[in-house]
């Protein structure tokens, strides 16, 4: 279910696409780096929250080579544009992450990038994400000053 209060902060148009895969290759180095250093090796199912266009999510997949993944977003445009590209063992899920139930089985890893800038309400929709998820993890990184979860 989306939220009819939430939009996506920058936009949904070809320039936004645009912007995300400039930001995708921009984080890249950093996001592998961040990865490697706290992700788990071969984890059950991991979980891309706010996923866009599914960049993240497809470097997810490869670097932790979990048996599935899942991306969620609350834009339907994003999502045609990751299923599109996406790979074997990753799928994706149109919600708004601030919402109850979650629509996914539970994560062994949550990851996000970026997303904390495009909630209205940061602290309760970062809150809600694990909700439910005892076993999941779900590290904190900041670089440059942004916040990166």
């Amino acid at each position: 279910m989306i939220s009819t209060t939430n939009h996506y902060t920058f936009g949904e148009t070809d320039t936004a696409a645009q912007r995300l895969a400039l930001l995708a290759s921009a984080y890249q180095p950093a996001t592998q780096a961040f990865l490697e250093e706290w992700g788990p090796s071969e984890p059950e199912h991991a979980i891309d929250l706010g996923c866009g266009p599914g960049y993240t999510t497809r470097l997810l997949h490869r670097m932790l080579r979990p048996r599935w993944t899942t991306g969620v977003d609350a834009s339907p445009r994003f999502l045609q544009d990751a299923q599109r590209a996406s790979e074997e063992d990753i799928g994706f899920v149109c919600h708004d992450v601030t919402q109850e139930p979650f629509p996914t089985a539970p994560a062994d890893v949550l990851f996000c990038r970026f997303l904390l800038t495009h909630l209205p309400r940061s602290g309760h929709g970062f809150a809600r994400m694990g909700s439910g998820r005892p076993t999941g993890r779900a590290p904190l990184g900041a670089r440059n000053g942004l916040a990166a979860c």
